[in-house]
């Protein structure tokens, strides 16, 4: 068992490169405030830090603790994945109606809200909320993030690119004006809130 009864929305999961499987999972019900946590398996019932009810082969870590929500519709809710050295990435959406992007870096000075291990930055924030059909996905060009996320409040999709210390994003597809978020939802969301979305 990974968490308690209501927990594990939007998982994901990869294989690191000790082949240990890690889990990317946001508990909306147990804890307060929200967290997205990352789950590793280490065997032995070693595991640490983890959200009672948890397995004791598992350790766990909070990769952002805050007001998180929208995150539970598909897997590729949240996006995660691992770049060419090995250090995880996560990409959410948060109540403050952004698109957020965290990566691991250690050493007890993360930047991420209530999660010391983990820097966030904010790719792109919404202009309304909606992030209920906010979908998204990362993947990495070695170690350069690249990220496709839906964006409900003008129903485009985009694509982000970290340069240095700044995303540029810019517009995939999308509807023209007067469009609604029914257009993308009709025609593209059930892949997307399917898992089938992804980026690579």
């Amino acid at each position: 068992t990974l968490g308690p009864a209501n927990t594990g929305i939007g998982a994901v999961i990869e294989v690191n490169t000790s082949n240990q499987p890690v889990v990317i999972y946001a508990d909306r019900v147990s804890t307060t405030p929200q967290t997205i946590w990352q789950l590793t398996r280490i065997g032995g019932g070693a595991g640490s830090g983890c959200p009672v009810g948890t397995d004791a082969d598992w350790t766990c870590e909070k990769v952002y603790s805050a007001n998180i929500a929208d995150v539970w519709i598909g897997g590729a809710k949240i996006g995660f994945a691992y770049n060419s050295s090995n250090i995880a990435g996560v990409v959410f959406y948060t109540t403050g109606k952004q698109i957020m992007y965290a990566t691991r870096t250690g050493g007890g000075a993360g930047t991420c809200t209530g999660a010391s291990e983990w820097n966030c930055t904010v790719i792109h924030k919404q202009v309304t909320s909606g992030g209920d059909f906010t979908t998204m996905a990362l993947a990495y060009d070695g170690t350069n993030p690249r990220v496709a996320f839906i964006d409900p409040s003008d129903n485009d999709m985009w694509y982000a690119t970290l340069s240095g210390s700044k995303w540029y994003i810019e517009a995939i597809d999308g509807c023209s004006s007067g469009c609604t978020n029914n257009v993308l939802v009709t025609n593209l969301g059930s892949a997307f809130r399917s898992g089938k979305f992804g980026i690579a």
